[in-house]
């Protein structure tokens, strides 16, 4: 069972999509964190034009974060990363190992193709898939599981407002 709590501003519904907005100059949308009592999570995601951008209308650079799990964001957590090369979404492992952040490449998507992705904490490891390309990382579950949606940044706020859809599985 899981109980998140996200504001009507932050999403809304499409086709079974949620969307969620993330405004101009802002980080997150209203409400982009929630509790989760199960130590997994898989879902479909698109990411409109509006999430295209070029690195030069950042002040500084950095990777965002579509949808993750977290016991604590900088300590203990994975999530799937993402940022854009001005035409198309490229994603990434984003992953804290206590306390130690690792980046990794996973794939490039078009703008409005479904892409799908899952987190599993299991074994004393994680298991994160990204459009069909896995890793697997040494790392045990937090005890509290934290559900984390769309983010913008690093440090450099959304240069313009984007909007992403996701649908959990």
């Amino acid at each position: 069972m899981m109980s998140i709590i996200l504001s009507p501003a932050c999403r809304k519904q499409t086709d079974d999509f949620k969307i969620y907005t993330i405004k101009k100059g802002e980080h997150t949308c209203n409400g982009w964190r929630g509790s989760l009592e199960k130590h997994n999570l898989s879902f479909k995601f698109k990411f409109d034009k509006s999430c295209l951008y070029n690195e030069s209308e950042l002040s500084k650079t950095g990777w965002n974060k579509l949808v993750g799990l977290s016991g604590s964001v900088h300590s203990n957590s994975a999530r799937i990363g993402w940022r854009s090369d001005g035409e198309n979404i490229i994603l990434g492992y984003y992953i804290y190992i206590n306390g130690k952040r690792t980046i990794e490449y996973a794939d490039t998507m078009n703008i409005n193709d479904t892409g799908r992705a899952s987190i599993n904490y299991a074994f004393g490891k994680v298991f994160m898939t990204i459009n069909n390309h896995s890793k697997v990382y040494d790392s045990e579950k937090p005890d509290i599981m934290i559900l984390d949606y769309p983010y913008f940044g690093g440090e450099s706020p959304a240069p313009h407002t984007m909007i992403i859809l996701i649908k959990e599985l």
